[in-house]
């Protein structure tokens, strides 16, 4: 509940760089990510999907 608190209340910008996140993205949803990388994924996935991720990068 704290996250969705938090998100409704506040807007959070996290700035990533690009090229990193799509190549992250790319082996997550092919399932190849490293156990340490796993939160990070959990934490994308709560707001859209990680293959709705990708596709946003690609389109901008």
């Amino acid at each position: 509940w704290f996250l969705w608190y938090i998100t409704h209340l506040y807007h959070i910008a996290i700035q990533f760089f690009v090229l990193d996140l799509h190549y992250y993205l790319i082996k997550a949803v092919q399932g190849n990510i490293e156990s340490k990388h796993q939160n990070f994924s959990t934490f994308m996935s709560r707001f859209h999907p990680l293959t709705q991720w990708l596709n946003m990068i690609d389109q901008s």
